[in-house]
């Protein structure tokens, strides 16, 4: 022992290479930090990739809607057209029989004077 009552460093030294050799020491925490660091990084690019990737979806989905309801409206567009234009045509149309059917009343009432006068000639020609 040494002067104060404490061990002398060879004696511990001694002993300590008897028990076996340590064990090394591993660097635990600061390999676990890298490790986790790369582990949140790994995972916040993941959540990244799935919010683009989410973003996208939405974007294509609410696009498609869009194109649907464009479409719609073009339809819609070219149904009213084609309905005025079915009116017109139709107005037209009835507007022309009305006149031939007036001129066909027309008609029939100049025949009605002309027969008579027609068949009264006939008569004095057969004799």
């Amino acid at each position: 022992m040494g002067r104060q009552g404490k061990p002398k460093k060879a004696a511990s030294k001694a002993a300590s290479k008897a028990a076996g050799p340590k064990a090394k020491k591993t660097r635990g925490r600061p390999i676990d930090e890298v490790a986790e660091k790369k582990a949140a990084l790994a995972y916040e690019r993941e959540q990244n990739r799935r919010e683009r990737d989410r973003a996208k979806a939405e974007a294509a989905r609410q696009k498609e809607i869009e194109r649907r309801r464009e479409a719609m409206f073009k339809a819609q567009k070219a149904l009213d057209e084609g309905q005025e234009e079915h009116a017109a045509r139709a107005d037209a149309l009835q507007a022309e029989l009305e006149d031939l059917e007036k001129r066909s009343r027309a008609e029939d009432g100049r025949w009605e004077k002309e027969k008579p006068r027609l068949e009264a000639a006939l008569r004095r020609a057969r004799g």
